[in-house]
């Protein structure tokens, strides 16, 4: 039994409605036994580890810290290229935009400004100034960061904030295509991946905030603001 369960009732952190536990379980890792509790929201099919359950803040930066990100390395902007250039393809000449969750040595700057791109980059950890988030945007691009969001929905109100009409979003994230190997999946072990979503979840997400999506693969997504 899962020692630091929540209360029976807990709120989908994305739509609001009540979720339902979908996975409990105690597993070891770094040497030592954890808990796991995993919920998943019946209405837009959102699937998150319990908030009691996170790491501290101080051992998720560690974690990220950890990530060998090299931004002049072919592999790295290949992988992101996967949503970046189907984004790009889309923009104009001297547009500006914001890399949300950005972490530390992202390529993405670097390769907006080959294609004449302005792109302006935000992170609570290695790239806190809130003050980017007090313009508009023609663009934003959200690579492997959404599954980190402890609020994912006041993020993407943010987004809807800041962005202009017409604006694109890009967005890479693993999506879970088969629930029933979610406890074995290696993108669900990483400790600092604490919300999953679901090709239903980002229809819910265009649904709710009016936005086209375009699923390109797997891992990434492009939405278009009204």
């Amino acid at each position: 039994m899962v020692r630091s369960a929540s209360a029976s009732d807990q709120q989908c952190l994305l739509c609001g409605e009540t979720a339902e536990v979908f996975s409990a379980f105690i597993e070891k890792a770094y040497g030592v036994h954890v808990d796991r509790l995993y919920w998943q929201c019946p209405n837009c099919r959102y699937l998150f580890l319990d908030p009691n359950l996170r790491l501290s803040p101080e051992r998720e930066k560690a974690r990220y810290q950890e990530h060998n990100n090299d931004p002049t390395d072919p592999g790295y902007r290949a992988f992101l290229g996967q949503v970046w250039h189907p984004l790009a393809e889309r923009l104009n000449r001297g547009t500006v935009g914001l890399d949300y969750g950005c972490g530390p040595g992202s390529p993405l700057r670097g390769m907006a400004a080959e294609q004449g791109l302005q792109l302006f980059e935000y992170d609570p950890f290695f790239a806190p100034d809130d003050t980017v988030l007090d313009r508009a945007y023609d663009f934003l691009v959200c690579t492997e960061a959404l599954e980190h969001f402890y609020h994912p929905y006041q993020d993407l109100r943010q987004w809807s904030r800041i962005l202009r009409a017409d604006a694109w979003i890009g967005i890479m994230t693993a999506l879970l295509e088969n629930p029933a190997q979610f406890t074995e999946w290696s993108y669900r072990k990483d400790p600092t991946h604490v919300g999953f979503f679901q090709p239903a979840t980002l229809h819910w997400i265009a649904d709710h905030f009016g936005w086209q999506l375009e699923i390109l693969s797997a891992r990434a997504a492009l939405f278009q603001t009204a």
